[in-house]
């Protein structure tokens, strides 16, 4: 059900970009150019690294004449015919923004693709197509909030892909703010440099057994944990352009089958876990981008990251943050356990996450940030880390034996489908920091790294009435203050913008939508008003948002 929703959302988020793509004036195009369409869907102007596929028709593409040669075509581009001439052909690609600068790419791959397209629109008979792909990387500065910025790219007969910088030794790669070292067993390093190497976070996996079930985690009496820490690692250098370097590590665990119950501990059998993952830093990136990707033969586990700052914090100052919905909890390291006389289970070790959970003493800290994994912990002994649980094997929904509460959660029925046998890939970030996670643009920064960027590529159409880069509603002022959500009100004739502020003090933020307000309120989730707001300079809406505090502002334009 939720892949069949996550379709249908999909589908949707294509159909209303493809809409609006189709508006765009891309006349800065060349007669043998395409165009690429980056979509930001946060609400504040995004820098970060891209990752798009650039197509195009491979019937009739045109390619830069090799230098020295005479042009055969007024552009100097020769038509190609078949797609097996293109894909021997095309070793480049270049691409340029809507004022005609050029931005360096990485290349990971060129290809043709065929695809069967009965019903697609042709002059030609046939329904094959042949596509010319390229997977590139690039760095993107300031990208419209809530809007989008078109590029113009075309392929070439030479390689395009420059050397970089970052790379500055033999497994090291750093920018402007951080220094990463990869370790001989694969483990990762990462310095600050604005404030020194005083946290350097030691990145790698551990794995333990989960007698457990899907309510509960249950570790045994007798545990046998295993690391990635001190077995050796292959490290390879994939990328290294001017806009990012990228090591890809892999690591191989030899994991326990399962957890054998009758006799309390991991069986001896073992099956081995690969877990393939590429460590990314953007030329101006903040944090350090993970994406591990692994199949799951083992039963009865859970495989975590644990992140481990090489020097300790203050341990009297700690403290640990974790988002929620529509809050920023605060929880206790250490949390006390349950009185038995009153509660029917533990207290979990375990806390439960948004989009970041972060450890800081005030003056240093580290943020972890993630794509949909909801699980974590902090603890202080004995020395401060940050375990992420990738996931969780389980062979029931509900157990009747666990130590940690007195009676089952629920019907004992199998769960094949909990052990989670079969490929998985998970997306991370590690961002060192100064200060406190409120001190520090964790959530913004968290916020950005989930929502990511969707591209598109079209023809250029000619002119259109949409400009190449836009932004249509965009929120300014106290970074603290996040948005939720913008919808059409109920009676359809608004739009409503809404907020949070998941801080203890109060917040100052202003909408600025892309056209004229003619009024704004502040209502209730049921669209009651509570208070006429204030427009100025016809587009913008002040607002101050209490502590802890929702807020829903309907906005109607002159025309929607």
């Amino acid at each position: 059900r939720f892949e069949r929703c996550e379709e249908i959302a999909t589908q949707l988020l294509r159909r209303a970009q493809t809409a609006i793509a189709a508006r765009i004036d891309t006349s800065f195009a060349q007669a043998h150019e395409d165009v690429l369409v980056v979509f930001n869907p946060a609400a504040r102007p995004a820098s970060r690294l891209i990752e798009a596929l650039l197509e195009t028709d491979a019937h009739g593409v045109r390619l830069a004449e090799p230098a020295g040669e005479q042009p055969s075509h007024p552009l100097g581009f020769a038509p190609l015919t078949s797609a097996a001439e293109v894909a021997c052909s095309v070793r480049g690609v270049r691409l340029f923004d809507h004022a005609g600068q050029e931005l360096d790419l990485n290349i990971g791959s060129i290809d043709v693709e065929s695809t069967n397209e009965p019903h697609a629109a042709s002059d030609s008979p046939s329904p094959i197509r042949n596509r010319l792909m390229a997977k590139v990387r690039f760095w993107a500065d300031d990208l419209p909030p809530l809007g989008y910025r078109a590029y113009r790219f075309h392929f070439v007969n030479r390689p395009t892909t420059r050397s970089g910088g970052l790379v500055t030794a033999p497994n090291v790669m750093e920018n402007e703010f951080l220094h990463v070292a990869i370790l001989a067993d694969g483990s990762i390093a990462v310095s600050d440099k604005e404030t020194d190497p005083v946290i350097a976070p030691t990145v790698y996996f551990e794995d333990g057994a989960d007698c457990g079930d899907s309510y509960n985690f249950a570790r045994p009496l007798s545990d046998r944990v295993l690391t990635t820490l001190g077995s050796p690692a292959q490290v390879a250098l994939v990328e290294g352009s001017p806009a990012a370097a990228a090591f890809q590590i892999r690591h191989r665990l030899d994991l326990p089958e399962r957890f054998d119950r009758e006799c309390g501990v991991r069986s001896e059998r073992t099956v081995p876990l690969e877990i393939t993952t590429r460590v990314s830093l953007g030329v101006r990136s903040r944090y350090v981008a993970f994406r591990s990707h692994l199949r799951n033969t083992a039963c009865d586990h859970r495989l975590r990251v644990v992140f481990r700052p090489c020097r300790a914090l203050a341990r009297e100052s700690l403290s640990a943050c974790a988002e929620a919905p529509f809050d920023v909890v605060e929880w206790p390291i250490a949390p006390p356990h349950a009185d038995p006389t009153r509660w029917a289970e533990n207290q979990p070790s375990t806390i439960p996450q948004g989009s970041f959970v972060d450890l800081s003493d005030g003056q240093w800290g580290i943020a972890v940030l993630n794509k949909g994994l909801p699980e974590c912990e902090v603890v202080r002994d004995p020395e401060p880390r940050i375990y992420l649980t990738l996931f969780r094997s389980f062979s029931h929904l509900s157990r009747p034996d666990l130590t940690d509460r007195l009676r089952p959660a629920g019907p004992p029925l199998p769960t094949p489908g909990g052990q989670c046998l079969r490929e998985m890939e998970f997306e991370y970030a590690l961002y060192p920091h100064r200060g406190r996670w409120f001190e520090a643009d964790v959530q913004a920064l968290a916020h950005e790294f989930v929502s990511g960027v969707s591209t598109l590529c079209l023809m250029p159409g000619g002119s259109g009435d949409l400009p190449p880069e836009k932004d249509f509603l965009r929120l300014e002022g106290d970074p603290l203050v996040a948005l939720s959500t913008i919808e059409r009100s109920q009676d359809g004739n608004a739009v409503l913008v809404r907020l949070w502020n998941g801080t203890t003090q109060s917040r100052e933020a202003r909408v600025v939508f892309d056209r004229p307000v003619r009024s704004a309120h502040r209502v209730r989730l049921d669209e009651t008003v509570e208070q006429t707001l204030k427009v100025v300079r016809r587009q913008e809406v002040p607002l101050k948002i209490g502590a802890r505090k929702i807020v829903t502002v309907k906005a109607q334009y002159h025309s929607l």
